[in-house]
This record gives C-alpha cells, sequence and structure tokens, in this order.
C-alpha cells in the first residue's frame, strides 16, 4: 500500500521537481525562443525522477521498519 501511495504521490513530486530542474535555464545559455521547448523536455524527466525519489524513500522506510522490527524479536 505504501509503495501504491508513492507512486500516486507522482503528481505532487513531480510538480516540485520540474521547476527544480528548470533553474538549470539561465546558466544553459538557452536562447529566449527556446525555453519554452526546454521547459517541455523537462516535465518526462521530472516524472521519472519522481517516480525513483519517491519509491527509494518509501523502500526505505519499509525496510528500517522491518529492521527495527528483526532487533524487537532478538
Amino acid at each position: 500500500m505504501m509503495r501504491n501511495y508513492a507512486l500516486t504521490f507522482l503528481a505532487v513530486t513531480s510538480r516540485l521537481l520540474v521547476p527544480l530542474l528548470l533553474v538549470q535555464i539561465p546558466f544553459g545559455g538557452a536562447e529566449s525562443g527556446s525555453i519554452g521547448e526546454v521547459a517541455t523536455s523537462m516535465i518526462p524527466v521530472g516524472q521519472t525522477l519522481g517516480w525513483i525519489i519517491n519509491l527509494i524513500v518509501v523502500e526505505s522506510i519499509i525496510r528500517r521498519h522491518r529492521l527495527s522490527r528483526l532487533w524487537q524479536r532478538a
């Protein structure tokens, strides 16, 4: 269930990541006409990174919880 929630939370994470990825535009030397193209090309990158980040966070929480339960039994 936690993994499902993490994948569903992709919409929020990607909307946070895409503007952070667009910070590179002033430093990348993009021309004023191509900024829109760069912004549109960053959306799939932000979505992919959103999945990866969300799943890494959830997997670390799950593994930490399992590990603490093992230590409590011992």
